[in-house]
């Protein structure tokens, strides 16, 4: 599909936003004038949006409106490594968004809203399965920008703050992050994180600083 091939030109070039727009067919445009050459249907009143053509049937308008509105929810810094991980190998981003567009449909996601955590969890259940990094990687994605917020159990978080407290008694963020030093244990404590990230390989231990709250993440691997 020559839509596909487009969205992942786009996709490949790493745009901060991809917004998919759908033809409308305004009063006095040439497009209108000209709609019954290309088979174009399209409602009665404003905005006039396109409903089919002679090439693009109104399935797949639907479909791609489910695409839209994925790509919205997911395309964006929250979920950065984990789609990277899930189009590893050159696979198609169009062919992914497809995929999970179907699954999302054909689980009724698309009748209810869903929060931030709900996001996470949901592309975990579609995708955790055949992807055993997955689950990692979305806790990588989650501990980047939510803060010192607990992460909860499905997605591997630890529910305690013992490696936090021995980071700062070690007393290496000063080396690590040299604009620490003189803060308070109390202070080095509220601005950072500890995960342990179950990779296939082996697990990898995440130590992650916040400069500011509300800020994303910076990140070095302890071991």
């Amino acid at each position: 599909m020559a839509f596909g091939e487009s969205f992942d030109f786009v996709y490949r070039l790493k745009p901060d936003r991809i917004h998919l727009g759908f033809l409308k067919l305004l009063r006095g445009s040439r497009l209108r004038e000209e709609a019954d050459q290309f088979g174009c249907v399209f409602t009665d009143e404003a905005p006039y949006e396109v409903l089919y053509t002679k090439d693009l049937s109104f399935a797949e308008i639907q479909r791609l409106k489910l695409i839209e509105d994925l790509v919205d929810k997911y395309f964006n810094p929250r979920f950065e490594h984990s789609l990277e991980y899930l189009l590893r190998g050159g696979r198609s981003p169009f062919t992914f968004f497809n995929e999970f567009a179907a699954k999302w449909e054909q689980a009724g996601c698309h009748w209810v809203e869903h929060s931030l955590l709900g996001r996470y969890r949901i592309l975990l259940e579609f995708f955790g399965e055949d992807n055993p990094d997955l689950q990692p990687w979305l806790l990588f994605d989650f501990r980047c920008h939510e803060g010192r917020q607990v992460a909860p159990p499905w997605l591997g978080g630890r529910q305690d703050r013992r490696l936090e407290a021995e980071v700062v008694q070690s007393g290496r963020l000063a080396e690590l992050f040299p604009e620490t030093a003189g803060l308070s244990p109390r202070d080095l404590g509220r601005r950072i994180a500890v995960e342990q990230l179950p990779f296939k390989e082996g697990t990898q231990t995440m130590l992650f600083y916040y400069p500011l709250e509300g800020t994303r993440a910076r990140t070095v691997r302890l071991g």
